[in-house]
């Protein structure tokens, strides 16, 4: 069976995006799998919590806005670090309630501020600049911290799916090399 050259270039393409989507459905099935641990843990902790103390806990209010929670983990542990709460447009990285996370210490404002998300920004402000994208939908982000502590990030306008994963890579990349420097 012989192809013409548009039939032999078709089927590249085809066969690119079959790659790309296999990427994709594998990182969605990962991270699926991870929440899944994740409210199983939860669940075998409590399970075994006297009742009297589940009333005087305050549990963490998540928006209802927010339709998926993405645990990061540190892979040589699985230890979690920290949960992005995902909605259409917004982001909220929010570090888990018995770790400190200091903004100070590299790589959070050098690496994750500074280059991946002020990068995002840049690249948004420049699609608006051209006329590609509206002003209103043009990355932005809010740190938000107390004594150097970071309470969480605010991410607005992440807008695809690839960025969401880059977002969900970088954050564990940097929450493990925070935590590292901070365990000595």
């Amino acid at each position: 069976m012989s192809f013409s050259d548009e039939e032999l270039k078709r089927l590249a393409e085809i066969k690119v995006w079959l790659e790309e989507r296999i990427k994709g459905l594998e990182a969605e099935l990962n991270r699926t799998k991870d929440l899944l641990a994740f409210i199983d843990s939860s669940l075998k902790r409590k399970s075994f919590v006297q009742a009297s103390e589940l009333v005087q806990e305050k549990p963490q209010r998540l928006d209802l806005e927010y339709q998926e929670a993405i645990p990061l983990k540190r892979s040589k542990d699985g230890k979690l670090m920290a949960h992005i709460y995902v909605s259409q447009k917004r982001l909220a990285l929010v570090p888990v309630s018995d770790l400190t996370f200091q903004t100070t210490i590299p790589p959070f404002k050098s690496f994750f501020v500074n280059k991946v998300l002020e990068g995002m920004k840049s690249k948004d402000l420049e699609l608006s600049k051209s006329g590609k994208l509206k002003e209103d939908e043009v990355f932005s982000y809010t740190v938000e911290e107390e004594n150097n502590k970071l309470l969480k990030v605010i991410i607005e306008n992440y807008r695809d799916k690839s960025r969401l994963n880059e977002i969900v890579n970088t954050a564990t990349w940097t929450f493990t090399r925070v935590l590292e420097k901070m365990e000595g």
